[in-house]
């Protein structure tokens, strides 16, 4: 938040969380794009259709968007500087937390064998609604206390608590556990 004269600005908050696509898709992305660039003096269609999507696969990144000012918040899709994504209102969420979260990419083989390609253990802050049920990611970090000063400023820019992740448990999911 910037103070101009007696004048509070709100900044919007932009957040990245990386590629859009797994780690093969975006190899895929690479060599589509080099491809077509070279695909162009053949044919000109065909050639920049394969730059378009390979520059897509290569560079789409992933992300959200917080306007405090407005208190509304967007998931995006961007593709260099242009952000794609819905507008939705905070309305609903009272709390923030920090929440472990493992990213893991798995390889197929025909005979139906899985092998882990890429992990990654994440710390993400997150909005909550009341009921912790609802979540929303809003920054990703690898550090513990840098989460939880990112989710202590957050709630201060955005008026909301600060506490830990406890879902309300509901009365199916009682019944079932007797």
């Amino acid at each position: 938040m910037k103070t101009i004269g007696t004048t509070q600005i709100k900044i919007m908050i932009d957040n990245i969380f990386g590629k859009f696509f797994p780690p093969s898709v975006v190899v895929v992305g690479y060599i589509f794009l080099v491809a077509g660039v070279l695909f162009i003096l053949e044919n000109t269609f065909i050639g920049i259709g394969l730059a378009v999507i390979g520059t897509f696969g290569a560079f789409a990144k992933t992300g959200v968007q917080i306007d405090p000012a407005k208190q509304l918040f967007r998931e995006h899709t961007a593709l260099f500087s242009l952000k794609f994504g819905n507008w939705q209102s905070l309305e609903g969420y009272t709390d923030v937390a920090v929440l472990k979260k493992s990213i893991s990419t798995r390889a197929y083989s025909r005979s139906n064998r899985s092998a882990t390609t890429s992990s990654e253990k994440y710390l993400d802050v997150c909005l909550l609604d009341k009921s912790h049920r609802k979540k929303q990611t809003i920054s990703r970090w690898t550090d513990k206390e840098m989460a939880i000063a990112d989710a202590k400023k957050l709630t201060e820019r955005l008026t909301l608590n600060y506490s830990r992740y406890n879902p309300e448990i509901s009365t199916e999911s009682r019944a079932k556990r007797r």
